[in-house]
């Protein structure tokens, strides 16, 4: 069972893995609406790590574990740690349309929202779950936004 600082740990390092994935892709793709975009989507992977984060309890090396905890804490945190999912920097700098941009960041936010939801199942804590299901509501809304600038990028 996970306790309340590891979804807190391993939550935060997903958003930040999905903010840097963002933020390199912007640096490296030719086209300003498409950088302007990972930008917001970098921002809000950032908001989301600070919402995990201010969840509380965060601690990386709290005391009172045992030996077996540290070992199997440690592990789960390095199995995310670079963890980005279906994102990828460099193809989504690479990506020549933005409807392949948009492909790559609905995939993403579907898997984040698979983990999460994978997350609250094991979670005891009925307010860090409450956490998880808001986030999981924003990361919908992404998708969303982003299936919809997708069908208007499709129309136009």
């Amino acid at each position: 069972m996970f306790t309340r600082e590891d979804i807190c740990a391993i939550a935060v390092q997903i958003e930040r893995n999905g903010e840097s994935t963002y933020l390199r892709a912007a640096d490296r793709v030719g086209k300003p609406a498409m950088a302007e975009l990972l930008r917001w989507m970098a921002k809000e992977e950032a908001r989301h790590a600070r919402i995990f984060a201010a969840i509380g309890g965060c601690s990386h090396n709290p005391e009172g574990l045992t030996e077996a905890e540290r070992m199997g804490r440690s592990l789960l945190q390095e199995m995310v740690k670079e963890q980005t999912f279906a994102l990828d920097a460099d193809e989504l700098a690479g990506a020549g349309e933005i409807s392949g941009f948009l492909r790559q960041s609905v995939a993403f936010e579907e898997d984040t929202i698979l983990f999460y939801q994978f997350l609250a199942d094991l979670v005891e804590d009925e307010g860090v779950r409450q956490q998880l299901a808001a986030i999981i509501d924003e990361e919908r809304r992404h998708v969303e936004m982003l299936n919809g600038m997708a069908g208007a990028e499709h129309a136009g």
